[in-house]
């Protein structure tokens, strides 16, 4: 970004007039998506992988060479590491730190477990988190709450339920300077996903009437700019027919739906105030002094004062259609609501990259290894086509030019009689030497253990074990082989504590204690 953009962000953070919210809007998801650029590529890759589509690097020449055979070693150890998290319980468990607060916490957590086995779709919502972030790197989760379920109480007014939702990762991105695993630093997040133009009309049609917009504009695709696309391609290397088949995708409509796509952006922002409090440290406990009471004490107490910055955070929510912003509010998470204050997105990574918001799935590390597999085996294959050939040999003259059409059909009719002319050596068979197959065939086991080592998944019953098979010495095994994925465990681990830390706040927020069965009156229904 140059120096004349950025000195613009700077003035239009400060603007609350609508179209400087919309530009600055614009630029940071096009700042985050360039951002996010690597991560679209190894992404995209990963799934192809995943899927078996594992050639698509192949030069014409390859083609004329080589069978491009596939042998998908790696989907079976990725589905494992899945299979590893999913098997676990999709719950991070809130405990009272003392004994007063026991019943309190065993509220909360059945009152969460009740929630989670009312959603119909959570188990479906959380293998697609998971199934992105070992895929792909990064996965979120949209934790909110839905006003639509849960029925009415008896005088008519919705109870709602708290509700999750995975958001597809190309379409999420976030303030690039953040820290926290979970962008609690951040100073925004905005989802862009597309939508359809007759939902966009129907279920926004009275922040669009109040906008002064009669329609909206089917702009799938036209948001980001053919220029930019371009640049953005020869930038990162992109090959030319991958470049090819990334612009045909941009099209005004989905072609799964073939129905006009907009993109709906929500942004939600931290506006931070900064107050200055007063720490009195001269007494025992220390106390905190209001500006009024540090104003009073004379200079030389005042030395015994420590003073620093505290932010006062409101959470906003901005939605934009095209080019305005229809909706600009508190969101409904913020603290003055009453609710947690924290972006509603429970953020899923599994490897970290030092340098960028999204990480790394399996794949990305792997696909090497796949690629030494399917070239390997593709090439005994061919070792294995020739070896089976066998040559026939003879002196020159040696038979008739009838008898040596007969050879040409010899497969078929391995009994046919060809006589040798008076004076000539008979016909013999040479086999081809076999060595180039021999020598794949042994590396194929040197590559087995290298895989193993790559992969990470290792079968604890795989060969002799060198010791006695008692039930401790199986259970060491078993510990140091899942050791590899502690640390995608860790990051999984912070996503489901974030999100129930945000399932915990909603229902707090907007349900009572006795509802389990009725929702607060004080509430009004808010969409999500």
């Amino acid at each position: 970004m140059n120096q004349s953009i950025s000195t613009a962000t700077v003035a239009l953070k400060k603007s609350d007039d609508l179209e400087d919210v919309a530009t600055l809007l614009d630029l940071r998801v096009r700042s985050g998506v360039l951002e996010a650029m690597e991560w679209s590529l190894e992404a995209e890759e990963a799934e192809d992988y995943m899927e078996g589509r594992q050639w698509g690097d192949m030069t014409a020449d390859e083609v004329d060479e080589v069978i491009p055979m596939v042998v998908n070693t790696m989907r079976r150890p990725v589905d494992n590491i899945k299979a590893q998290i999913l098997d676990g319980e999709m719950l991070v468990n809130p405990k009272g730190r003392r004994s007063k607060f026991h019943d309190q916490g065993k509220l909360l957590v059945d009152a969460m477990r009740w929630t989670r086995d009312e959603e119909r779709t959570f188990k479906e919502q959380m293998e697609q988190v998971i199934t992105g972030a070992v895929h792909q790197g990064f996965a979120a989760l949209h934790e909110f709450y839905d006003w639509d379920a849960g029925g009415k109480d008896k005088d008519g007014r919705p109870l709602g339920m708290p509700r999750a939702r995975a958001i597809p990762a190309q379409f999420l991105v976030w303030d690039a300077a953040a820290t926290d695993w979970q962008a609690r630093d951040a100073e925004w997040v905005i989802s862009f996903e597309p939508r359809k133009v007759s939902y966009l009309q129907e279920y926004w049609a009275e922040e669009l009437q109040a906008a002064g917009m009669t329609e909206v504009r089917s702009d799938l695709g036209d948001f980001f700019f053919p220029e930019e696309a371009q640049r953005l391609a020869l930038d990162y290397g992109i090959h030319g027919t991958d470049n090819a088949r990334r612009q045909s995708r941009q099209s005004t409509y989905d072609w799964r739906t073939m129905d006009p796509m907009a993109y709906e952006f929500r942004q939600w922002e931290k506006r931070i105030k900064w107050e200055t409090r007063y720490l009195l440290l001269q007494q025992t406990p220390t106390r905190e002094l209001d500006e009024e009471e540090y104003v009073k004490l004379d200079k030389a107490d005042q030395k015994y004062v420590h003073k620093w910055k505290s932010p006062k955070v409101e959470l906003w929510e901005t939605v934009k259609i095209n080019e305005k912003v229809i909706r600009r509010s508190l969101a409904p998470e913020d603290e003055l609501l009453n609710g947690h204050g924290e972006y509603p997105i429970a953020f899923f990574h599994y490897v970290r990259v030092k340098g960028r918001t999204k990480g790394k799935g399996e794949p990305a590390f792997i696909k090497g290894m796949q690629d030494l597999e399917n070239r390997t085996f593709s090439r005994l294959l061919d070792q294995l086509d020739l070896a089976s050939l066998a040559i026939l040999t003879g002196p020159d003259g040696g038979i008739s030019n009838d008898d040596r059409e007969k050879l040409i059909n010899r497969e078929r009719k391995p009994g046919d009689y060809i006589p040798t002319l008076p004076g000539y050596q008979p016909l013999g068979v040479v086999a081809v030497n076999p060595t180039g197959a021999n020598l794949l065939t042994a590396a194929f086991q040197l590559m087995e253990r290298v895989s193993q080592e790559v992969h990470g998944i290792r079968d604890v019953n795989n060969g002799e074990m060198p010791y006695q098979t008692s039930g401790k010495g199986i259970r060491a095994l078993q510990s140091a082989a899942d050791l590899l994925s502690v640390i995608p465990k860790r990051h999984i681990e912070s996503g489901l504590f974030q999100s129930c830390i945000l399932r915990i706040g909603n229902i707090l927020q907007n349900m009572s204690g006795s509802r389990m069965v009725a929702s607060r009156g004080s509430n009004s229904p808010r969409r999500s």
